[in-house]
């Protein structure tokens, strides 16, 4: 026999009418729900002498349709016995040699749901279904006429306190199904959000390796001829003792020039004609100090026998100027992890000035080397959630230009200058990480911007 003459998952009412056509006495019909013509139908080929008919006999079964009254006084005068089981759940019709299992009630809902019947056709199987029917059965009770007129008069009431619970039940329904939506939605939005971080991080990957080429190109440049110094002031990182006047109070480490006979404020530079000239620097003035190393900046506090306190951020306090009379507050940072320096050695953030939040700031990096300053990349860091104004358009547009962002950013990278605290910036050893303790140091010069390097040797 096929799967399918054994497993039904649709309506077995024209499979349960024939095998009842063949065996229509002591016809066994377990439906704990009875509604419709279904049931009529197939009642209508047994006999109804010999037919016993079990289901349920509540309240409830009435009140939300599950079971109908017409449909069993129908049955009543077609002579069959109904018997209510309490408790009753399974769905199950036997004849003398079939019998039938599964979740399909006698019922209108029972040939439209979702159902799955199996047959039986073992005698073994049979008897015992027999059996244990037979056990249920004596706790049957049998339904009459008087029992359906009771139920009758209590039923209009009873359909209309389910009609408004079943409403209820439908709104509580919706919300789970407005939950259920949203997670959906969610988890799309989850995935999309997924998609797109992978697209943008291959771009991103792009864009560094397009970076790091150009940084690399850069650093390149770094040992590059520019205007330099004649000489070379050797120097080498040393401990120095920190003293009140009195007595001493701690130790701090520089970097120390090594002879009598050279200083850090004296240097004779080329000029543009080939001669060269003295140029003296100030005393405890910043100066721009790149390191051919590695590429890292800062500006240290100068003396004349010693180079201290490498100072690393600045927030200038005098708003710039761009594109004309655009004022724009500025930021300028140099430590930078030592994994960065492939990519960039500044980074910088602009933004309107006498503005009350940081929104619309951009954030600009860039590589700075022995004669050039060239933007690698720039994003918005935080922006309105009202969009951008003209300032931050402005801002922007500058950005992408380039050539004055450039400029701004070199001037004030080389311009000496003096922190308010003296003793602001990190010791030699920090700075220097990695580079040994001994170095050569030069002032260089292009496009009239002067600088110092240090190079280890």
């Amino acid at each position: 026999m096929a799967v399918s003459d054994r497993i039904f998952a649709r309506n077995f009412a024209r499979r349960v009418k024939k095998e009842i056509t063949q065996n229509p006495k002591g016809v066994i019909i377990l439906s704990p729900f009875l509604t419709s013509q279904t049931a009529e139908t197939i009642v209508s080929c047994a006999d109804p002498k010999t037919l016993k008919i079990y289901t349920t006999f509540r309240a409830e079964t009435f009140a939300m349709g599950g079971s109908s009254i017409t449909t069993m006084r129908h049955l009543f005068e077609l002579g069959c016995k109904i018997f209510d089981i309490p408790n009753l759940h399974a769905k199950t019709i036997l004849t003398r040699d079939f019998g039938i299992v599964g979740s399909q009630n006698l019922t209108r809902g029972g040939t439209r749901n979702k159902e799955i019947s199996v047959t039986v056709d073992r005698q073994g199987e049979l008897e015992y279904l027999h059996s244990e029917i037979t056990k249920w059965s004596d706790e049957a009770r049998a339904i009459t006429s008087e029992m359906l007129d009771e139920m009758e008069k209590n039923l209009s009431l009873l359909k209309s306190a389910y009609k408004k619970f079943n409403k209820l039940c439908a709104v509580a329904d919706q919300k789970i199904e407005d939950v259920i939506d949203l997670q959906i939605q969610l988890e799309k939005e989850k995935a999309a959000k997924a998609r797109k971080a992978a697209r943008l991080k291959k771009i991103r990957q792009q864009k560094l390796k397009a970076i790091k080429a150009k940084s690399a190109h850069a650093r390149q440049l770094m040992r590059s001829r520019s205007v330099r110094s004649s000489r070379v002031v050797y120097a080498c990182i040393e401990e120095k003792p920190i003293s009140d006047g009195f007595e001493q109070t701690g130790m701090y480490y520089t970097l120390a020039k090594r002879g009598s006979d050279n200083s850090f404020l004296d240097w004779l530079v080329k000029n543009e004609s080939g001669a060269y000239i003295r140029q003296k620097l100030e005393k405890r003035n910043r100066y721009l100090l790149l390191s051919l190393d590695n590429g890292r900046l800062c500006w240290p506090a100068l003396n004349k026998t010693q180079i201290s306190q490498y100072g690393t951020g600045v927030h200038l306090t005098q708003p710039i100027r761009l594109a004309g009379s655009k004022r724009y507050s500025y930021y300028l940072w140099l430590n930078l992890p030592e994994d960065r320096l492939d990519e960039y050695n500044v980074e910088a953030e602009f933004r309107p000035s006498k503005q009350s939040t940081c929104y619309n700031t951009i954030r600009v990096t860039g590589y700075f080397s022995v004669n050039k300053f060239e933007i690698v990349n720039w994003i918005w860091v935080r922006r309105h959630p009202g969009g951008l104004n003209a300032k931050a358009k402005n801002l922007q547009t500058q950005v992408e230009k380039g050539d004055e962002i450039e400029k701004v950013i070199i001037r004030q990278l080389t311009e000496p200058f003096r922190f308010q605290a003296n003793k602001y910036g990190i010791d030699a050893p920090q700075f220097f990480k990695g580079q040994g303790t001994n170095f050569k140091i030069q002032l260089r010069q292009f496009e009239n911007h002067t600088f110092l390097t240090a190079e280890q040797w």
